[in-house]
Formats: C-alpha cells, structure tokens, sequence
C-alpha cells in the first residue's frame, strides 16, 4: 500500500512541476462543496440496503474507485480547476439548495420519529414488527419510520408449529406511510390489533339473521374489510355483513345449529331477527368466552 502511495504523490508532484500555484478558493466555495458532499451522503444513504450489498454493486465500485482515483490523480490540476469552477455555477448552487430539503425530509422519514400508541387485544398477546419481536414496554409508544410497516399480533406462547386452524391464531396487519402519518401525526385514534376467537351460538328454532354489535368501540378496520364466516363440520355461512359495529349473519332459516363465530376481542350485543316480527331477545357475550361456553338465543315470534 505504501508502494501505491508514493506512486500517486510522485504523480502528483510531476503534475504540479514548473506551474505557478493557483490561488487559494474562497471560502464561499467550500459552503457550497460541503452541501454538495452532504446531499450526495444522504443519497447513498437513501439506497435500498440490496442494493449496496450486492456482490455485483461491490465489485463495480472497487473498479471504479480505482480507475477514477487513477484519472484523478493524472489529472489532478485539471479536476480542481473543473470542480472549483462548477461550485462557482449559479446552477450548481441552486440545485445544491433544491435537493438539501427534499433529501432531508427523505431522511427524516427513515428514522424511527413517529411515534403511535396501538391497541393489542388481549394486552398479553405477543407484537411482532417487521420480523422483531416488540417487549410491552416499547409498544405503548411505538416509534416507527415512515416505511411500510408489517405487524402480526398472535397469541402469548403461540409457536409456528402450531394448529393454524385453530383460534386465536396470529394475525397480519400493515400501515403504510399515509397509515403512520394518520396515527403519529394527525393525532387521529390509534389502531387496534386485536385477536380473534371462537364465540359458539345456537339460535333456537328458525330464524333468517343473527346480529352481532358492539357494546364498545368499533370492529378494527382489518376485520371490517375481511370478517371471517362461521364455520362447523364442513357447515358455512356466508361471509357476514359488517359496518363499523355491527355484523350480520345470514342464518338461512337453520334451527337449532351451533356454530362458532369469529369475533375479535371485545363486548358484544347478540340476537336474531326474523322476517315480519319485531320482537328481540337478546344477549351479551364477552369475548373471549370462558371456556368456550354456549350462549343461546331465543328464537323471536316463535310459531
């Protein structure tokens, strides 16, 4: 290494041999190079992490730091006066100030400065983020960046070896940037991740629809755009109907049947309806139920 060294300095001293010295830059010049040298950090910064660790990226950069600090040193004189020359450019400078924001605010946005509050339901129930595990002291205030964000809230214990038909079973959120500026910034109500359970009912006689409300709060934004259907021995419900707090199952008129209805965490209204009659029986249920305990309702307008 010494060797290359002592090569370069010779270059550089033929290179500088018998002219006259140019005058020192002024100090103007080094503000401007300096934003320069930052916006470009930042940029390098900014790149995907595959990128800079491919093999491929890697050895073309050894090349070309080789081959630019040859030309460089050949022309030494020659790159300083260029350089020198272009941070004098009033274009340079003013995309020197254009760039410096929007890099900066680029960069903000891949620090873990949002901060959002979400709700886990149970509270024991284990958060995972982006693949890391997240202690329950860290998940009050969760501090996030401004990427896609890849959340699976499953149970306390709850191993991948285990049953994945049965509940609770983990389940997989995402927040997007909008999601993160949403929750962090605006101030808006914070996400709720809860876990969802088996609530086992049997509606007497025949009936055309079972209701199922909320007594607090509204179903989480997942479980509205995806509510999961009752299902028993091979028997289906259509998938229910719901709205920001209630749930609607199409009963088809079955008597007597029990089925478990997937219902996440939380306080709930039940009771059926039945076409023509305005009568309603109804019962309130906790989820999770204790030991997965029956709860019956009675049939409206009996015949």
């Amino acid at each position: 290494m010494s060797k290359i060294e002592d090569s370069l300095r010779e270059l550089v001293r033929e290179e500088l041999d018998g002219r006259k010295p140019p005058p020192p830059p002024h100090r103007k010049l080094f503000f401007w190079l300096f934003l320069c040298v930052t916006n470009v950090a930042m940029l390098i910064w900014l790149l995907p992490e595959t990128v800079l660790d491919s093999k491929r990226v890697e050895a073309a950069s050894k090349f070309i730091i080789w081959l630019g600090g040859s030309i460089f040193v050949s022309c030494f004189v020659w790159f300083r006066d260029q350089l020198l020359g272009l941070a004098q450019k009033p274009f340079f400078k003013r995309m020197q100030i254009a760039a410096f924001p929007v890099l900066i605010l680029l960069y903000l946005s891949q620090l873990n400065i949002f901060t959002i509050h979400p709700v886990i339901e149970p509270s024991d129930a284990e958060l995972i983020l982006n693949g890391q595990s997240v202690s329950e002291d860290e998940r009050e205030d969760l501090s996030l960046s401004l990427n896609k964000q890849k959340i699976i809230v499953q149970p306390a214990g709850w191993k991948p070896q285990d049953d994945l038909s049965a509940y609770p079973r983990p389940r997989k959120f995402t927040l997007t940037k909008s999601d993160v500026l949403y929750y962090a910034w605006l101030g808006r109500e914070q996400p709720r991740w809860p876990l969802i359970y088996n609530v086992y009912i049997k509606a007497s006689g025949s009936v055309d629809q079972v209701v199922v409300q909320r007594r607090e709060g509204d179903f989480d934004s997942g479980f509205v755009k995806e509510p999961e259907p009752a299902l028993s021995d091979g028997l289906t419900l259509d998938t229910p109907a719901a709205t920001g707090r209630e749930l609607v199952y199409q009963w088809r008129k079955m008597k007597d049947i029990i089925l478990p209805l997937r219902l996440p965490y939380g306080k709930y209204t039940v009771f059926t309806r039945k076409e023509g009659c305005a009568e309603k029986f109804t019962a309130d249920i906790d989820v999770p139920a204790v030991k997965n305990t029956r709860t019956e309702l009675r049939e409206p307008c009996p015949p």
